[in-house]
Parts: structure tokens; sequence; C-alpha cells
């Protein structure tokens, strides 16, 4: 099924009004949605207002004093306006729309901060001083009270939660202690402290230690507390229904922080669709959290599609345990545009594996554009993990990342998906990584593993730990769907590698590898899986033996690259003549030359010019 869209010359579905057409991996085209709501009705939030009363009508003169009163009031057509200040509660949306007419809303004032966040402050009357280990250190201790619990205690819970998988025979010591940690955090002026399982420890680091799985937390900090704020993460979601199913909710411009969640499974994310379906989740930002960022999902086990639909653009995700946005089940038809996420995996857990920026189960008929995922650790970019179809992963910038896996991970899928136009840069195997996942080394560019008809199309990869690009079966014994991978039907097409490892393919046969540009012949720079050995070649042997890309092009292309900035500068050391039609016919998927870079920057290149590009590229 999978590529046929690369053969197509022109498209005849008509787009949507506002959008030009994005195909899917079969060819057919994504289906956009909107808000289309002309609301009735508006309600005000503004806790520090002098008339705020969760009581009051939630007019503008007489706000509630709390996000939870209007979610409760809510009626599809309807919206809250929430004013600046920091909500220290759970908001669980009461009902949801009935339609892309009749939405709820919630969403900032204009111009307004509005934080809600899942911890608590820690008085200074609340403490005890217990020692003082040296002059440039406090140790002390706090009974944290249990009124801030409601059904739900993250400093009695490890991160590891029951429906989890981790390898503890394999992982060091550092790892088990941080998945066994507890999901409650303090944290001190918003930044976690580190946890420490053996609450005797009087080293130079801030830390924390939970005494005996109790509310009881001894904390040792780097001289005096002074005007530092101490805070305790003790909620497991900031904004998430209790209520399942609930649909077309809008959710923007909020600021959600310090959820004490835990490892999926389950996943329970920071902001929260509680298996609902058609979210809009817009202009957030989600940071300072234990694990998950936002989910979008229904959870295990395997159910419908029902629950998908959702919109996930403009949001910036910062500082996050495990992963960004993570999905399993009801991701389907989903669209997850123009994100930043930066500084994903500061847990420091990717041997559970649920460990990415954008990480989705069951996932059909999805697309993850334009989005920029940089400074990753323990984590890695666009995880497609088991049973998704049909998806695409186009424009997005993945740059800076330091993975077990890769920067785009698709696995154990059957049926196919479609990876194009994505800038790939500095990926690492992170140290010490021993023995591999599957025997198969980590900081890959684009890595298929037990998967058919993966379309790898189009992307530039550059500066890569292993390969640029695989299609392998290192779980070659695993079962998907009742059966074990062939590793066939796919197509890497139109690429840019400029790595010293290039390609690997587990299988010759029914796999298409052509018209990529490399820099040079690449020496044992590809690979082909054989009986008992890999067999690694260079380019000539690689067209005249085994088959492939006897359309390829070499090219001295250098390129360097500002993460901080999200731009490229691509320069020709020797200025030659690339064509669009020595490396391309994908033309349906917007490609004109190879890779991502349109031809009339290859026309400069070919002058001799250098040529900087924004991140992504569009």
């Amino acid at each position: 099924m999978l590529l046929t869209v690369l053969a197509l010359i022109a498209m005849s579905t008509a787009p949507a009004a506002t959008e030009s057409p994005v195909v899917l991996a079969d060819g057919s085209v994504f289906t956009f949605w909107d808000d289309s709501t002309a609301y009735s009705k508006t309600y005000h939030v503004a806790k520090d207002h002098p008339a705020a009363d969760d009581r009051g009508p939630g007019s503008a003169d007489r706000p509630f004093a709390t996000i939870s009163a209007a979610a409760a009031v809510l009626q599809p057509g309807e919206e809250a306006v929430i004013h600046a200040g920091t909500y220290r509660e759970w908001v669980r949306p009461a009902r949801g729309g009935s339609g892309p007419s009749a939405m709820i809303r919630y969403r900032a004032a204009p111009g307004e901060i509005v934080i809600i966040s899942a911890s608590e402050i820690v008085t200074p009357q609340q403490r005890t001083v217990t020692s003082k280990p040296d002059a440039e250190h406090e140790r002390w201790e706090v009974s944290l009270p249990e009124t801030w619990f409601a059904g739900y205690d993250p400093f009695a819970a490890t991160n590891f939660g029951p429906g989890g998988w981790f390898p503890f025979w394999s992982a060091g010591e550092d790892e088990r202690n941080r998945v066994l940690a507890p999901r409650g955090v303090i944290s001190l002026n918003g930044q976690r402290l580190v946890h420490n399982p053996r609450s005797s420890d009087t080293t130079a680091k801030p830390w924390y230690s939970v005494q005996d799985r109790s509310r009881k937390i001894s904390v040792l900090l780097d001289g005096k507390l002074g005007d530092r704020v101490v805070e305790a993460w003790v909620r497991e979601q900031c904004f998430a229904p209790v209520v399942p199913g609930l649909g077309y909710i809008r959710v923007a411009g909020l600021i959600c922080e310090h959820a004490a969640n835990g490892i999926p499974q389950p996943h329970r994310g920071a902001l929260g669709t509680g298996g609902g379906h058609h979210w809009i989740l817009e202009d957030n930002t989600i940071r300072q959290v234990n694990t998950v960022g936002i989910d979008i999902g229904g959870g295990w086990p395997k159910g419908t599609d029902a629950s998908g639909g959702h919109i996930v653009r403009r949001n910036r995700l910062q500082d996050l345990g495990t992963a960004g946005v993570f999905g399993t089940n009801g991701v389907s038809n989903s669209l997850i545009e123009d994100n930043l996420f930066e500084r994903i995996g500061t847990l420091g857990a990717e041997r559970c594996f649920e460990a990415a920026a954008i990480k989705f189960h069951f996932a059909r008929n999805t697309v993850i554009r334009r989005n920029l995922i940089r400074h990753v650790r323990s984590a890695c970019g666009v995880w497609l993990d088991y049973q998704c179809a049909n998806c695409r992963v186009t424009r997005n910038a993945m740059l800076d990342i330091e993975t077990l896996l890769a920067a785009v991970y698709i696995e154990a899928n059957p049926e196919g998906n479609l990876v194009d136009g994505n800038v790939v840069w500095d990926m690492r195997d992170p140290p010490g990584n021993t023995p591999p996942k599957d025997g198969f080394s980590g900081g890959n560019g684009i890595s298929s593993d037990i998967s058919e008809s993966t379309g790898i199309a189009h992307n530039l990869i550059g500066k890569v730990g292993h390969y640029a690009i695989a299609h392998h079966i290192a779980q070659k014994n695993r079962l998907v769907d009742g059966h074990t991978a062939l590793c066939t039907g796919a197509v890497i097409q139109g690429n840019i590698a400029l790595t010293g490892k290039l390609i690997y393919l587990a299988r010759r046969n029914d796999n298409q590898c052509d018209r990529n540009l490399y820099a040079g012949k690449g020496q044992g720079g590809f690979c082909l899986e054989e009986p008992g050995r890999e067999a690694l070649v260079n380019l000539d042997f690689w067209q005249r033996l085994v088959g492939f890309d006897k359309g390829a092009v070499t090219a001295p292309l250098t390129i360097t690259c500002d993460v901080d900035a999200a731009t490229i500068t691509l320069k020709l050391k020797e200025p030659q003549q690339v064509s669009a039609a020595q490396a391309t016919n994908a033309a349906a998927l917007g490609y004109d030359a190879p890779g991502p870079i349109p031809a009339a920057v290859w026309a400069k290149l070919n002058a001799g010019e250098s040529v900087t590009l924004n991140l992504p590229l569009r």
C-alpha cells in the first residue's frame, strides 16, 4: 500500500479551504478541521481580583477564583477567559463540546501569564532545620500536610508504574534509582532537586529524600534558603478530565507545570485529554514536569480510534522527564504541528522505552509536521511504536539528541508510514550503551525496526553517531499482530546523508534505495545484512553489485548548524550542477530537488553561494 504517493504526478482531491493538501503514506489526503464556534458566553477567572468568588457569576467584575469553578459550569459554545495568576489546582472539565461549531474553550486573557501548577509552596513555618553539615549547607525536614493529597500521593508511588517494563538487569544503579524514585518532587525556584535514596548522604549537590515512602521529606540545600521558593509537586495532572471521552475542548495560552506523574503505562500528561476526542491544544507552555507533558490517547488495552482527531499546535514543551506528547490509542487522525520540544528526557530513564519528544502507539492517519525538537537526552525525537499506520512525519527538525534509538524510530509497524523532509543533525549514542538495545547501536538518524513499507524520502541527515538510515530487524523474533517482520517494502529515496555510516538494510530484495545524495563514495558506509555477517561496501559496490542507488548523486556539500538559533548553513566546496532530476521523482510530496532543499536554493549552491535556512524547513 505504501508509497503509491511517490508515484503520484498530480492530486485529484481538493484541499481544505485554508490548507494545502497533506498527502499520507497511502496517497490519500489528510482531513483538516478547526474550531468554528461563535462563543455565546464568556466566564472570567481571576484569582487575584478583589471580588473573586467561586460562588459568584463568573463575570468580568465578579470573576471566579478558580478555573475549576468555570470548568463545572461551562456548556457547549461557551468559554472561560483566565486572567493572570498561579492557580494551584487540578482542573477537571465536567463536559465537552458537541462539535466544531459548539466547542468549549479555556484561554488565557490576552497578554496575561496564567500558570496552572501541580505543586504547593513549602512555607518556612512547615520546616524544621535538623542539621548544618557545613557553613555552606542546610538540612531540614518537612512533613507535607495531608490536605495536599486527594486520593493520590506521589511520594508513596514510584516513577515506574504497574503497567511499565524496565530491564533492571541491564541498567546501571543510577538509572534504577531514578526509575524507582517517588513521583513526588521537591523543587527550588522551579528547578527540580535530585532525589537521593540515601538520606544520610551529605554531598554538596542539593537533594531531597523521602523517608519510608511517607510524606516526611528531608532536604539538603546549598546555602541558606533565603528568599528562594521551595515547592512540593503533589498533583498528578494540571488540566485533565476524570470523565472519559469528552470531546471538542480547546485549551489555549496556559502554562502547566510541576505535574507529579509516572512513567507510562498508564500515560497521564500534565495536560491531558483523558481519552477524549477532537481537542485543540494550542499556544500552551508545558514545563518542569516529572514525566509526560501532554497526553492525547485513550491508553491500553487497544481500543477504537473514536478518541482521536486532536490538534496540538504551537505549544512549547520544555524540561520534561520522559516525553513531550504521548498517546496510546485514540491518537488517529490527529495533527501535531509547529511545536517546540526542548530538554526532553530529564528523568534519564530511557530504558523504560517510553521516552521521546513525540511517541504514539496505534496511531493511524496522523500527521507530525514542522516541529522543532532539540537538546534531548535519554529520549528520541519521534517514535511511532506498534501498529501505527499511514502516518506522516514531515518537515520536522531534530537537533542535538542523545538516544539509545534514533531521531525518528519506526518500530513494529506492519503497515506503512512515511518519513520525509526532516532535518536531523547531531545524533549520539549515549556513553555506556553496552549492550545496545536488541544489538543495534543508538544515535541513528532514521531507524525502522521490524516494520514494513516504511517510506524514507528527502530527509537531510548529518553528524550522526551510527547510521543515517536503517531498515532492519533487530527484534527479528518478536511477533507483531501474529507474525514476525520480513523487512520489506522500504523506499529510501532522495535523501541527503552526510555521515560516515550511511544506509543499513537487513534485506536486499523487496526494498528500494535510489537517487540519494552523498558527500562521497562512502567507504564501508553501506551495510547489507547477510547470514552470519554484515557486508560493508562503498557506493560503487552498492550500485554495481547490490543494485541500489543507481541514480545517486555525490556532491561535496558541507553543512553547519546553529542549534539554538535553529538555522543551517549550506555550501558546496566545489560548485557543481546538482539538478532536480538527479535526485527526485517525489513531486507529489512537494520536493523538486535533493533532500528537503528547494531547487531555488540548489541553484545558489551550484553558483558557489553559501545559503542559511531557518528550521524547520517549510
